[in-house]
């Protein structure tokens, strides 16, 4: 039997779906994920300052690669598509990110309320990465897997490869793991996510990009590094550039050993422990 406080979380992604944008105090999703700027609307990054732009030096890169990312504020805070991007580029690839994105939005709200599935439609793209709201897989397999498969299937209409772009746990000791269905704890939580990723993956042939696993780790060997902004869900730039490191790495085997480029505000010894635990989780997904 499903708990009332499962219950209650998944009529809260359903109130998502039902009104679009709506006041953060309506919805308990939206709390966890504000709104912190998109509209909606495809956000063509590569006509910002490029990852050439930004990195110095002489490196040779491939071909360049279109990768359409489909979140929320999970990949929109910091701006993971550019800095993944960046890294990548200090690996010798170059990728041009474009996003579909909204705040608190379940895969079946990208569908429903935003340009996500003509962005695909356009097609060009090489990776089309979807990303739920920050705990759908674990709030809502059914709902969740469903819409992946919808978007899998646009994309693979384009000749477009799909990646599933793994979130991670709330912080120990938010308020969300008094509901059962959580497991009570991050590591628990940790699991439901991994879990819920890797089926949709397995069932679309897609790729799941095990950030909350690259997470999970940084949090067990190095619980110096902060990877949380106060609400304890969304990351910090330590957080966004561990997504980037495991993006640059599980998508297109840039090495994160022989990467030493970093945001300015990231000091190297963390920015080095990062790249680590990514490699680790990347290795062993």
């Amino acid at each position: 039997m499903v708990g009332r406080g499962k219950w209650r979380w998944i009529a809260a992604l359903v109130a998502v779906a039902a009104c679009h944008r709506a006041p953060a105090a309506n919805a308990e999703v939206q709390a966890d994920e504000p709104d912190v700027g998109e509209d909606a609307e495809v956000a063509a990054l590569a006509d910002a300052p490029s990852a050439s732009d930004a990195l110095p030096g002489d490196v040779t890169v491939a071909a360049p690669t279109n990768v359409l990312f489909i979140g929320n504020s999970y990949t929109y805070v910091n701006d993971l598509p550019t800095m993944t991007a960046q890294f990548a580029h200090a690996g010798g690839v170059t990728i041009h990110p474009t996003a579909v994105t909204q705040g608190g939005a379940t895969l079946a709200v990208m569908i429903a309320q935003t340009q996500a599935v003509a962005a695909i439609g356009q097609g060009g793209w090489t990776y089309v990465v979807l990303q739920g709201q920050s705990v759908e897989p674990a709030a809502d397999l059914t709902h969740f897997l469903a819409s992946a498969k919808t978007l899998a299937e646009d994309a693979k209409q384009v000749g477009a490869a799909v990646a599933f772009y793994q979130t991670w746990p709330r912080k120990a000791g938010d308020a969300l793991y008094s509901e059962a269905w959580t497991g009570g704890t991050p590591q628990a939580l940790a699991k439901l996510l991994h879990d819920g990723y890797d089926k949709a993956a397995v069932q679309n042939a897609g790729v799941r990009v095990p950030v909350g696993d690259a997470w999970l780790l940084t949090l067990t060997q190095h619980p110096e590094i902060n990877l949380y902004q106060d609400d304890g869900s969304h990351p910090v730039v330590a957080g966004t550039y561990l997504a980037a490191c495991v993006f640059a790495t599980a998508l297109f085997h840039v090495d994160p050993a022989a990467v030493t480029w970093a945001p300015v505000d990231l000091p190297a010894p963390q920015a080095s422990a990062l790249r680590a635990m990514c490699r680790a989780a990347t290795q062993n997904p």
